[in-house]
């Protein structure tokens, strides 16, 4: 019965298209001694083998052994159930492979990897966890699949950041968005930052609501390390900006305060009675000094610079005149040490642009100051050329030059080509970077070319924006010309002068008919011989120009002047043209509507003291001085002042808290203040606005500044003024015409820059007074007449003066309303004619 149960179940093995153990006697005998086995021992047999078939396949086998029992209840045979897992067994081994490289990446990439669960109630648990994640938050492998360790990932986070943790897990979950997170963990007696970063995956397991979050944690400890070390180094250098911003202002203060006192002498020395040479001596000495200014200003601009942020303001100016102005001084600076310097002025016809005329000269003035400066002997040039689009000039110097390395550093801050101790030059250095940076500033370029032994060109070129041409005053004047200077005659054809050209030789009779004449100096002394100055006197022409090579004087009762041509500026013969029929002694009147009042001045410095005491008294005000703060209170306790003008930086009370210290009694928080310093900074003018002082002079200054100033806050003198009933004879019909606003500001384009400016506020200030007119508002309307009268005074006119001041004067005594209403129409009447030749 074994015998034929054994054949049975074993005959497929010898099935000769049975694709199983096909000839493996091994494999067969090994099935048949498990089937004794089986049978003897009535136990199941679970086994594998391995085997490989003929066609060459290794294959893998399951099957399982298991005795049966007959009908007659007795032990019938083995049936075997056989399995080819081949395939499966494969695929099992691939996944383990996949598995393991997973594991081996995410175990060595920084930080590690994980998947998270988190449920509602707080609980959570790690599905998957990297080593280094592992290591990271210092979990063990008993700690992985526990429950309870809530949403706060690892048992030694720091305890302050685990509320911190658990509200972003709540947040992130109901919103179903990316948490990420930074907390820390001691971790082996060290603090570590972590950075937990994961996306959610909705999880429903059971009766809970949960959410899977698969992310990255990161140890961050350095970055926090760099943070904080960045944070402490933008401290000092926060820390170390504050000193600099205040050494450049006590540097400001303490250069500027000196030079502005020197300028204010300048300035009076001008006004008083001098003879031409003393006046040519007096500009050259305002020529140095501006030339001093300028190099303190480039130590302090570039210093307040040093961050590139240079803003650019453009305004319309005369700019031939300008450039004139800063030739003219280093032309003085360049003979002085005996070098020649020529000018080519290649047009004279557009002399009006928008431009930002500081950076301009400050640009000019470092780059000429440099080739006076490395010239020795030989000539420095300027050739200037300006058209409707941009200015270009070309500054040539004969002087040592450059080698290929010295010229690589010219743009560098602080260096000299010749940085040897034994240099000849001082200097900062910072000329050629200073106007490198402001020229691109004002979107124009500069390049600079130099040869060792021969000498250096600048090449410097500034776009420009409304250029026009300035019409002459005497434009229908005829000039009979006697001349061979090609330079003078282009410039006079490229001005529009009129004229025509005389022959050579002339004699007497026909240099007397030409009514107004332009004449080579060596021609007039053929004429009139050596001292043709003298002789000269008795010539009856109107007008007569001298072209001559030195800066003559001009004859004593002549209508004869010099007009200096080596070199020849364009300004003085425009300047001169323009004199035409003006006699000597015609031109700008000084400020002749003096203030009343008494002002205390505090001010520390005993020069400006002394400048300030003679400025006062050129303006007819009565002043007081004190030496500092604490000074200034005493005096303001004891005696009454229209208006304190103030230092902001004096020693024990500076200016701004003066300030802040007045403003704070109710008897002082009317009193015009003022402050004045030489930090020209945005940041001291702020503060000196929040301080509640009313208005900031710059230093240096002029005089017509201080007095517009002044005449803001405080009255005009009325000693000599009409009363009310004669303000109806007042004659306004002056202001109205564009003379008396050439006369005031002496050239075409200031005045009509002016006059726009002026009727602009004007109108802005009448329809302020019409709507307080309107609302019949006294105190406003008075406030509003008084404001008026302090925005004309600088237009040196005392009939409308006059008016504003009648006007006021009636209106508070009477509150008669009409009499402002005619005010309004007076000026309104103004503003039109003014627009009419604007």
């Amino acid at each position: 019965m074994w015998n034929r149960a054994y054949k049975e179940n074993f005959a497929h093995l010898w099935d000769e298209n049975n694709q199983y153990l096909r000839g493996d006697i091994k494999v067969v005998k090994k099935l048949i001694s498990q089937n004794e086995q089986s049978l003897s021992s009535g136990k199941v047999i679970n086994q594998h083998i391995n085997y490989i078939n003929k066609a060459g396949k290794e294959l893998e086998l399951l099957y399982t052994k298991k005795p049966y029992v007959g009908l007659d209840g007795e032990l019938a045979g083995i049936m075997t159930v056989l399995t080819d897992v081949t395939e499966h067994r494969h695929l099992q081994r691939e996944n383990q492979s996949v598995q393991q490289l997973l594991q081996t990446i995410t175990d060595t990439i920084p930080g590690g990897v994980f998947q998270y669960e988190y449920y509602d109630n707080g609980e959570g648990r790690y599905t998957y966890i990297s080593k280094g994640a592992q290591s990271l938050l210092g979990i063990t492998s008993r700690m992985i699949n526990q429950r309870g360790m809530t949403g706060c990932i690892s048992p030694f986070i720091v305890d302050e950041d685990r509320v911190h943790i658990a509200k972003s897990f709540k947040a992130a979950s109901k919103l179903n968005k990316m948490i990420d997170i930074e907390f820390r963990i001691n971790n082996l007696g060290q603090q570590i930052w972590c950075r937990f970063i994961a996306n959610a995956e909705i999880n429903k397991r059971d009766d809970r609501q949960g959410v899977r979050w698969n992310g990255i944690l990161l140890d961050i400890s350095l970055l926090k390390r760099q943070q904080a070390d960045l944070s402490k180094a933008n401290q000092l250098a926060h820390q170390a900006d504050l000193a600099k911003s205040r050494f450049i202002a006590t540097m400001s203060h303490e250069l500027r305060t000196p030079m502005s006192g020197v300028n204010g002498f300048i300035e009076l020395l001008k006004s008083s009675s001098l003879d031409e040479e003393q006046h040519f001596l007096v500009e050259h000495i305002d020529s140095s000094v501006t030339k001093l200014r300028t190099l303190v200003d480039d130590i302090l601009y570039f210093a307040n610079t040093s961050t590139g942020n240079i803003e650019v303001e453009l305004r319309e100016v005369d700019l031939e005149a300008h450039l004139c102005r800063v030739m003219r001084a280093h032309e003085y600076l360049a003979k002085q040490k005996g070098l020649e310097f020529n000018l080519i002025w290649r047009t004279a016809a557009y002399t009006l642009a928008s431009v930002d005329i500081s950076h301009l000269m400050q640009v000019l003035s470092n780059v000429l100051n440099n080739a006076v400066k490395f010239t020795e002997k030989g000539s420095i040039s300027c050739d200037v050329l300006f058209d409707k689009q941009s200015l270009k000039i070309e500054i040539s110097d004969t002087g040592k030059g450059m080698t290929a390395e010295q010229l690589a550093h010219t743009f560098t801050p602080f260096e000299q080509a010749d940085n040897s101790i034994q240099r000849r030059h001082g200097g900062t250095g910072l000329g050629l970077s200073l106007a490198k940076q402001l020229v691109e500033a004002m979107q124009g370029e500069i390049s600079l070319s130099s040869t060792y032994g021969k000498g250096t060109n600048v090449y410097i070129a500034v776009p420009l924006k409304n250029v026009s041409k300035q019409k002459l005053q005497a434009v229908s004047i005829n000039w009979a010309v006697c001349s061979q200077d090609h330079q003078l005659l282009n410039n006079l054809a490229s001005m529009g002068v009129k004229h025509h050209q005389l022959s050579w030789p002339i004699d007497k009779e026909a240099f007397s008919q030409a009514d107004n004449i332009l004449i080579d100096e060596s021609y007039i002394k053929s004429l009139w011989g050596a001292q043709w100055q003298q002789s000269i006197s008795a010539a009856n022409n109107n007008y007569i120009l001298v072209a001559s090579a030195k800066k003559a004087h001009r004859p004593a009762n002549c209508s004869c002047h010099i007009l200096p041509v080596e070199p020849l500026y364009p300004d003085s013969l425009r300047e001169l043209i323009n004199s035409v029929h003006t006699s000597a002694d015609e031109g700008i009147t000084a400020q002749n509507t003096q203030i009343h009042g008494q002002i205390l001045i505090a001010e520390d410095n005993k020069t400006n003291q002394l400048l300030l005491e003679k400025q006062c008294q050129k303006l007819g005000i009565k002043a007081v001085m004190v030496d500092d703060g604490i000074a200034a209170l005493r005096a303001l306790e004891t005696g009454h002042f229209d208006l304190l003008l103030t230092d902001c930086h004096m020693p024990d009370l500076d200016g701004f808290k003066l300030t802040e210290q007045l403003r704070s009694q109710e008897k002082f928080k009317r009193l015009p203040i003022i402050g004045f310093t030489a930090d020209d900074s945005k940041e001291c003018l702020n503060k000196a606005l929040k301080s509640g002082m009313n208005c900031v002079l710059f230093k240096p200054y002029k005089l017509n500044e201080l007095y517009n100033r002044l005449v803001e806050f405080i009255d005009l003198k009325t000693d000599d003024l009409p009363n009310g009933n004669e303000g109806s004879d007042i004659s306004l019909q002056g202001i109205k015409d564009k003379q008396h606003w050439l006369t005031i500001f002496g050239n075409e384009n200031d005045a009509k820059m002016l006059a726009d400016v002026f009727i602009c506020s004007l109108q802005s200030d009448l329809n302020t007074l019409q709507e307080h007119l309107e609302s019949q508002n006294s105190e406003k309307v008075s406030a509003a007449i008084h404001k008026l009268k302090g925005a004309i005074v600088m237009l040196q006119y005392p009939p409308l003066s006059e008016l504003i001041v009648t006007t006021e004067d009636t209106f508070n005594q009477q509150q008669d309303t009409l009499i402002v209403e005619k005010l309004i129409t007076e000026l309104s009447d103004v503003i039109d004619k003014i627009k009419l030749w604007l």
